[in-house]
C-alpha cells in the first residue's frame, strides 16, 4: 500500500484515554461565542479559543490567515512533530452557518480535535500529526464558494502536499441518536467535466480496519444503507459535504466522519437550536 495510512490513522481511533467530556466542554465553550459565520469578530474569538486549546495540549501553533472573495478568516494549525516528513491531518471547522451557535456543526468536531490533540502530544509518532481548525466551511452561506479555509490550506500545502498520507475531517458529531460512519461521498472533478472524485480505497480501508481492530463500530454512509450508499452517492448529487472536498478536488487523499447519516440526520442541522444539550 503506497503510503499505507493505517498506522496513524488507527492511532486517532485508538487512543483510549480519550476524554468525551473534555471535547464536549471545547464544544460548550465555542456554541457559547454565538452564531460564527466566516469573516466575523466571533470567528476571530473561536480561532483564538482553538489556537490557545491546541498550545495548551502541546501543539506548535501558528495562525493561517487567508482571503478569499474579499472575505477575510483564518485558520489554526497545530503540528505534532513526528519521526518522518510524512503527515496525516485531522481538522474540523470554527465557524458556522448563519444564525446557528454550531455546537454539533462543528464545534463538536473541534472539541473531538483539541481532544485527541491532548492524547497524542503523548505518544510516540512515526508520523507527524497536522491538527487543523478551518475557516469558512460554511461559506456557501456567501453564494460565493465553499469550504474557503481548507482550500486556502490545501494552496498552502504547495511540495509539502507529496507528504501527506490523508486528512480526515471530523464532521457533525456527539449526537446521542447518531451512528458513526465514515462518508465516501462523490464530488464532481474540477479538472474534468462529468467525472468524480472520491476517498481513494487505501484511506477507507484504514479507517475501517483501525476502527475494527479498535472494537468501534464505524460504517461507510449509513447503517442500514451501507450496501446502496456508493451507488447512490455516485448516481444522485448530495448536498452534504465536509471539508475533505477541499482535498479530493485537488486529487488528495481524504475522507470525512460524522453521525449523521440518510437515514438518521440531525434534525437540527443549521439551526439555532443546535445547542450542546
Amino acid at each position: 500500500m503506497t503510503h499505507n495510512a493505517r498506522p496513524m490513522l488507527a492511532a486517532l481511533i485508538l487512543a483510549a484515554s480519550f476524554d468525551g467530556a473534555a471535547a464536549l466542554r471545547h464544544a460548550s465553550a465555542l456554541s457559547a461565542l454565538g452564531p460564527r459565520p466566516w469573516g466575523s469578530p466571533r470567528t476571530a474569538a473561536a480561532a483564538a479559543y482553538v489556537e490557545a486549546q491546541l498550545r495548551g495540549a502541546g501543539a506548535a501553533v501558528r495562525l493561517e490567515p487567508f482571503e478569499s472573495h474579499g472575505i477575510r478568516g483564518a485558520n489554526v494549525i497545530g503540528v505534532l512533530e513526528g519521526d518522518s516528513p510524512e503527515f496525516v491531518i485531522l481538522g474540523a471547522h470554527h465557524d458556522t452557518a448563519p444564525g446557528a451557535v454550531g455546537a454539533y456543526d462543528d464545534a463538536a468536531g473541534v472539541g473531538v480535535m483539541i481532544e485527541a490533540a491532548r492524547v497524542l502530544a503523548a505518544q510516540p509518532r512515526p508520523r507527524t500529526i497536522v491538527l487543523a481548525s478551518w475557516d469558512g466551511e460554511e461559506a456557501w452561506s456567501t453564494g460565493k464558494t465553499t469550504t474557503s479555509g481548507s482550500r486556502a490550506h490545501v494552496k498552502g500545502l504547495e511540495a509539502r502536499s507529496r507528504d501527506l498520507v490523508a486528512a480526515l475531517a471530523i464532521e457533525m458529531c456527539g449526537w446521542r441518536e447518531g451512528t458513526p460512519v465514515t462518508h465516501p461521498i462523490a464530488y464532481p472533478d474540477p479538472l474534468r467535466p462529468g467525472e468524480l472524485v472520491i476517498a481513494p480505497a487505501r484511506v477507507m480501508r484504514a479507517v475501517l480496519g483501525g476502527s475494527r481492530r479498535a472494537g468501534v463500530a464505524l460504517g461507510v454512509g449509513d447503517p442500514f444503507l451501507s450496501w446502496l450508499y456508493q451507488p447512490a452517492v455516485r448516481t444522485f448529487r448530495v448536498r452534504l459535504y465536509g471539508d475533505d472536498l477541499s482535498f479530493l478536488q485537488a486529487g488528495l487523499p481524504a475522507t470525512f466522519t460524522s453521525d449523521s447519516t440518510f437515514t438518521a440526520f440531525y434534525p437540527w442541522y443549521h439551526q439555532a437550536t443546535d445547542t450542546p444539550d
